[in-house]
């Protein structure tokens, strides 16, 4: 039983040194435009958690909601973030998950009054009752990090938060759930998309991914349902944003062709 367990481990190491392996050869196949700590567009300020990023959105007096929650179970650089504005916990009043892999459901728990938004079709794989079905989520073992879910959501949903007006898009393909929001002209992403340096967007990395091609259908599909809508500017979790809507619709259209 010990040599098992030891197997195991190693089993696992190994697959995650190939995981990160994989996200280096995205890097140099695409360079990534490398996220911007701090950085604002909208009404929203960027926090860097590790690999991720959460985004941090003012919705009346002392309160805020965020989009995604990072990989960090403690949220400490979000909580830093709270409290560089004088604020706490408590001023979280909503999170809204773009999908629910590790890195962005880790920190809801540190947000006990917040309700939670996503998917309807995203629960499973939030919750822990199954794995992400892209490649390395087939091989690696099915992560202990799960959140649960207040608020399901659907497509075209419209969210009002405090001040604030969430238009809700279903894009699947990353994950079977995977969301993007359009926020006061600021449409934000998650993984299903990411930015160049040369301010291209992309679509998700296939090794991360449960259907590449389907991915791929609903950026194009999304770039149809934008067109005569407010957007001023795309954020992603794992690139710096980029502030040309346009760049979503050359997307669409190379991958029309």
């Amino acid at each position: 039983m010990k040599l098992k367990r030891v197997l195991w481990g190693a089993a696992a190491l190994l697959l995650a040194v190939v995981a990160l392996a994989g996200v280096g050869v995205y890097r140099m196949v695409a360079p990534l435009k490398s996220p911007v700590p701090g950085e604002v567009l909208g009404s929203s300020t960027a926090v860097l958690d590790g690999y991720s990023q959460v985004f941090v959105i003012n919705v009346g007096r002392r309160a805020v909601i965020l989009i995604d929650a990072g990989m960090d179970k403690e949220a400490t650089a979000v909580r830093q973030a709270l409290v560089s504005r004088d604020m706490g916990p408590d001023a979280v009043k909503a999170i809204l998950l773009t999908h629910g892999h590790p890195d962005h459901i880790g920190g809801v728990g540190m947000f006990p009054d917040a309700d939670v938004y996503a998917h309807r079709e995203e629960l499973d794989l939030i919750s822990g009752k199954v794995s992400a079905d892209s490649p390395v989520g087939r091989v690696m073992p099915r992560p202990q990090v799960t959140a649960q879910v207040t608020h399901p959501v659907e497509d075209g949903q419209v969210i009002r938060i405090g001040d604030k007006e969430i238009e809700v898009f279903h894009l699947p393909g990353h994950t079977e759930g995977s969301v993007a929001y359009l926020v006061d002209g600021i449409l934000y992403l998650g993984d299903s998309a990411t930015g160049t340096k040369e301010g291209k967007v992309i679509p998700a990395p296939w090794i991360f991914s449960d259907d590449t091609r389907r991915n791929r259908r609903s950026l194009v599909k999304l770039a149809e349902r934008l067109q005569g809508k407010d957007v001023r500017g795309l954020v992603f979790s794992h690139s710096a944003a980029i502030e040309d809507p346009q760049a979503l619709q050359r997307l669409a259209a190379e991958l029309s062709r």
